[in-house]
């Protein structure tokens, strides 16, 4: 009689792209701006929402970026993004819309060989208070992770990542804790 909240496939697919202010490689300095747009194309369940791999619902994200290099091979980069969400139109039959949602990332990384390297983060997140039928949930999302991670460059377009991470305080939002894979094809 317990509830079933495991869930595999796919989630929604991301589109973004950078554009750089500032690459400078002599002083290793990098300023970017890279606009995200998440389309709904993940496995989606209007019945069990809070558990697909799905949103219903398109997203975009502001995100700036500060890299700077230090020595050989560290760097140190500084994040900060803010999510905009599109509504969904079928969360239990109703429409959910969501407030927009602030991230902030501190990055340490180090180049172990010029296609290997080490990674260490430390995330907040705060907002996303959701408003179903134009009623609020009071479901402020606040959050703190720290993830440790290993990315290999395998060619000019391909790169795969693997990463762990642990959810160090959570309030209104699933706590997670363990790996994650990507593969990233750059065109």
């Amino acid at each position: 009689g317990a509830i079933d909240d495991r869930r595999s496939g796919m989630g929604d697919a991301i589109f973004l792209s950078s554009f750089w202010f500032v690459n400078n490689p002599v002083s290793k300095t990098y300023i970017a701006f890279t606009p995200y747009v998440t389309a709904p194309t993940g496995k989606y369940d209007s019945t069990q929402p809070g558990v697909s791999l799905g949103s219903n619902r398109w997203s975009y994200t502001a995100e700036f970026g500060l890299s700077q290099g230090f020595g050989d091979n560290t760097y140190v980069d500084l994040i900060a993004a803010i999510d905009f969400y599109g509504n969904n139109d079928d969360y239990f039959g109703k429409q959910q819309k969501k407030d927009d949602l602030i991230t902030l990332q501190a990055i340490y990384s180090y180049n172990l060989t010029p296609t290997l390297w080490a990674s260490a983060k430390y995330s907040y997140v705060n907002g996303g208070e959701t408003e179903v039928d134009d009623i609020r949930q009071n479901d402020r999302t606040t959050g703190q992770t720290v993830v440790l991670g290993l990315a290999k460059q395998l060619d000019a377009k391909n790169n795969i990542q693997v990463e762990y991470i642990h959810d160090v305080k959570v309030d209104n939002a699933f706590e997670n804790r363990g790996v994650r894979m990507r593969y990233v094809y750059a065109f």
